[in-house]
């Protein structure tokens, strides 16, 4: 793991929904001790962001130390991943947060949004599930403000809630 500047006491106040800077360069994860983690947390799984399912430590042995497996669930894809590590160990926990944007537009297949500094995008898609048909129902009808989950350069179209303004 590379160091990033930061003590790991700095670290672990930190919170999920901001972005870090370092050095220009925005931090996605922060190291946490593979033992700390919870069901409902996050970790990254190879290189995916998952929401932790299931954990189960086991107790430091004759032959060496206690070790933690993982099981998660990729908050992008919904696959699921596995993995087993040390308890000492440090692991990444992504920061992923989420951003509002009023949707302006559904135009062939893609969303028109607006940010709150009036910046124009319309570079992410419109779901192709459930999700995606409840959001151009409801845009017939009523004005929307979208919910986007990002991780590092992935994002994807959580949610939706009216917009009251």
């Amino acid at each position: 793991m590379r160091n990033v500047g930061y003590s790991l006491q700095t670290l672990e106040t930190m919170e999920y929904n901001e972005d870090y800077q370092m050095n220009n360069h925005t931090i996605h994860t922060i190291p946490t001790k593979a033992g700390s983690l919870k069901v409902g947390g996050f970790v990254v799984i190879g290189t995916f962001p998952c929401k932790i399912t299931e954990f189960n430590k086991t107790k430091d042995g004759k032959h060496g130390h206690a070790k933690v497996t993982l099981t998660g669930i990729d908050v992008f894809t919904g696959k699921k991943y596995t993995d087993c590590c040390p308890a000492h160990s440090n692991v990444d926990v992504p920061v992923i947060k989420r951003v509002e944007y009023s949707l302006q537009d559904i135009d062939d297949g893609y969303l028109t949004l607006l940010d709150e500094d009036g910046t124009v995008r319309s570079d992410i898609k419109l779901p192709k599930n459930e999700l995606g048909k409840e959001i151009e129902h409801e845009f017939n009808e009523k004005s929307l403000i979208c919910i986007i989950q990002v991780f590092g350069d992935q994002e994807m179209v959580v949610g939706y809630k009216e917009d009251k303004d």
